[in-house]
């Protein structure tokens, strides 16, 4: 990924790919808890991943292409099985919390691998800064999921 070439590219479009289906998963989540003060931290959490998305959007952009436009097949499954767990037990905030949980660390396995690439300079920075977001993105959602589960 040094030279800012088409590995470069699809790296960044995944990452891209893989914060829009963040993006979305809070949104979804945030529409489903029932806690007010919950629904707002989820709501922040998807600004921050869209915050995340502007970045590599311009990123791309200096690589003369466009960013992809949707997530993923695997992100709008998860998504979809985040409501349908939700619905089958009850609606719990926790259950729900988990599964944003696991979204989080799939997101985190994706800035892992493509920051264990040799990761073009100019872009490492952005992703290492990224990346730490997406983890304490994580921690908020640890969090909140052990307070409601108490």
């Amino acid at each position: 990924m040094a030279t800012g070439g088409p590995d470069s590219l699809a790296s960044l479009q995944l990452l891209l790919a893989a914060c829009r289906d963040g993006r979305e998963g809070y949104r979804a989540a945030a529409r489903t808890v029932r806690s007010v003060e919950l629904k707002r931290v989820l709501a922040r959490l998807s600004d921050e991943r869209g915050e995340n998305i502007r970045e590599l959007e311009q990123e791309i952009e200096k690589l003369g292409a466009h960013g992809v436009t949707h997530g993923t097949l695997a992100g709008t499954l998860h998504r979809a099985w985040i409501g349908l767990s939700s619905v089958l037990r009850g609606g719990s905030d926790a259950v729900l919390l988990k599964e944003v949980d696991r979204g989080e660390t799939s997101t985190l396995l994706h800035y892992e691998e493509e920051l264990a690439r040799d990761a073009n300079e100019a872009v490492r920075p952005l992703l290492e800064k990224q990346m730490m977001r997406v983890d304490a993105a994580r921690t908020d959602v640890r969090r909140w999921a052990e307070r409601v589960s108490a």
